[in-house]
Order: C-alpha cells, then structure tokens, then sequence
C-alpha cells in the first residue's frame, strides 16, 4: 500500500495528464471547426445556401475555445515540466492562428454569400480550389500535431505554394488590363482571394510551430538567417541533429 506521499504524488501527477490531454483534445478541437469553417465556406461558393450559418458557428466557437486555452495555459505552464511547456505553447500559439482564420473565414463568407450570384464561374472555381486546398492544409496539420509528423507539416508548407498561385491567378486576371476580364465586382473577389490567402498563411503558421515542437527550433528564425526555403533549413537542422548523435554515441 502507497504511502501518503507516494499516493500524493501519484495524484498530482494524474491531475496534470489529465490537464495536459485536455489543452490537447481543445486544440485538436479547434482545428476541427477550422477545416469545417473551410469545407462550408467552399459549399457556399459552389451554391450552398444554408452554408453561412455554420461557419458562424465554428467563428464563435474558435473565440469560446481561444479564451478558454489561454485561460488555461497561464495556470498550467507554471506546473509542468519542459516539455510539457512547449507544448502548451504551442496550443496556445496554434490557437492564435486558428482563431484568426474563422474570423477570416467568416468575413470570406459574408462577402461570398452576398454576391456570389454575380461572380464569374472561373473565380467561384478558384475560390473554391483554394479553399479545398485551405482545408487539407488545416486537416494535415491536425494530424501532424497529434502525431508529432514533422515530414506531414513540412509538407503544408509546400502546400501554401498553390493557394498563393491560384490567388496571385485571380489577382491578374482581374488587374491586368489586356485581360478585359475586370469589372464592378472585381474588388470583392480580390478582397475573398485576399481573406483566403491570408488565412493559407496562418495555417502555415500552425505547420511551423508543429516544426518547432518537435525539433525545438522555430523555422522562420532560421529563415532570417540564411536565403533558403523552409523545407530545406529545417531538414538540414534534423541532418546536423542526426550526425552530432551518431558522433556523441560512438
């Protein structure tokens, strides 16, 4: 039979799991309503009428779930061990973009439901690429925090590469004068191309800070220092990480 410290210990030391899953599974939440807010916000430009409501909802509930984690994570980081630090940091800067994507979303989504009937069916095509693309960026980063997939988060940041060319698409199409493709309703569809874009770079953020979690080194700090991509920079770190291991063990 424990004895009373033993048994304390014990029960101080559940009492934090039970802590740490919980920011866990809020953030895995979060990421759930992002994607849903990108998979609804694609039906609406394709002609889903009942698809605005829905993605205020996932708005709201990002802004519920972005007070609640960061309510939590100035109690928790002061009882934790390191690693379990950056963790919690990480939800919490996760939860940052995240939050910031419903709200882009959701003006996207506005915007959308209030003009989409006059839009071009190219730009309704394009909108709706990037926003598939959105959500598998979102949906791959989910899995490569829950999985600590460094290579999976590497891979969303390659993935940013076409949102940026289907919005720079539109941008041109609309802008450039030889195209004769501009009109009144140019300026909404730049402005939705522009929310979308935006939102593709938060995500990327959240890619990153998975990159950060697992190596401990954060992948816009190394591209300050040196003109490489971030794929490179980063697999470069993990190769220097491997040889000095292989040295210390022999």
């Amino acid at each position: 039979m424990p004895q009373n410290g033993s048994l304390a210990k014990t029960e101080q030391k559940t009492e934090e799991t039970i802590q740490h899953d919980a920011l866990v599974v809020l953030i895995g939440r979060a990421f759930e309503l992002s994607i849903t807010a990108a998979q609804r916000s694609a039906d609406l430009v394709l002609g889903a009428h009942t698809a605005l409501q829905p993605i205020v909802g996932c708005e709201r509930e990002l802004d519920e779930l972005d007070r609640e984690i960061d309510e939590r994570v100035a109690v928790e980081v002061a009882h934790t061990t390191v690693e379990q630090v950056r963790e919690k940091l990480a939800c919490l800067k996760c939860m940052i973009d995240l939050e910031r994507i419903g709200d882009l979303l959701l003006s996207f989504a506005t915007r959308a439901d209030a003009v989409r009937a006059r839009l071009d069916m190219q730009d309704l095509r394009d909108l709706g690429e990037m926003l598939s693309v959105l959500a598998k960026m979102l949906a791959d980063t989910e899995c490569a925090f829950s999985t600590r997939d460094h290579a999976r988060a590497l891979q969303v940041l390659r993935t940013d590469r076409e949102v940026d060319r289907l919005h720079n698409l539109i941008v041109m199409r609309h802008l450039e004068p030889e195209l004769a493709f501009g009109g009144p309703d140019s300026v909404h569809v730049i402005t939705m191309a522009q929310a979308i874009e935006r939102a593709a770079d938060h995500a990327k953020n959240t890619a990153e800070e998975v990159c950060h979690l697992v190596s401990g080194h954060t992948v816009r700090h190394l591209l300050r220092l040196r003109e490489k991509s971030a794929e490179q920079l980063y697999l470069e770190h993990l190769r220097r990480q491997h040889l000095t291991g292989s040295v210390i063990s022999e």
